[in-house]
């Protein structure tokens, strides 16, 4: 399918790209683990939730990951992807959530002189990768329901 042929690219290029962050947090976390020293517990208190972050964003583009791949299976339908797309939903809930409490909007993932992707950069990216699926969806229950409609014609003049 044409979706899949360049949507999968970009989602494994966040994921990895995310996948990084959360590593990298991760190792921060365990070389500022020295709690003798009050000035690292700032800083880590902020790779700490960061890190969290990170791996709320990670968890959306996963399942949508999932997605895309049964949509590639034509198994669109199905209750595996009705529990995805409400996984989905949970993440950005807790992540709305969190930058209600400050701190969470300046998060840079990448920065480079006159560009940066922030956290939220992310999260309306889901959101569009999201909004795409959901329309290929619909795409495909339009033409299921055009069949049936055909087949009913057709079966309304068979004798």
């Amino acid at each position: 399918m044409e979706l899949t042929k360049w949507i999968n690219p970009v989602i494994n290029l966040l994921l990895l790209l995310v996948g990084f962050m959360i590593i990298g947090g991760v190792f921060s976390i365990i070389f500022l683990l020295d709690f003798s020293d009050s000035s690292k517990i700032k800083d880590l208190t902020i790779i700490i939730s960061n890190t969290i972050m990170y791996i709320l964003i990670f968890l959306p583009i996963f399942q949508l990951k999932k997605i895309i791949k049964s949509i590639s299976e034509n198994k669109i339908f199905t209750l595996e992807n009705v529990k995805r797309f409400r996984f989905i939903s949970y993440p950005i809930f807790l992540i709305a959530f969190l930058s209600c409490f400050g701190g969470y909007s300046n998060i840079e993932i990448m920065s480079i002189k006159g560009f940066s992707i922030k956290g939220y950069t992310l999260i309306i990216l889901i959101l569009a990768l999201f909004a795409l699926i959901m329309s290929h969806i619909f795409h495909e229950a339009m033409l299921v329901k055009t069949e049936s409609e055909k087949l009913k014609e057709e079966n309304k003049y068979t004798i």
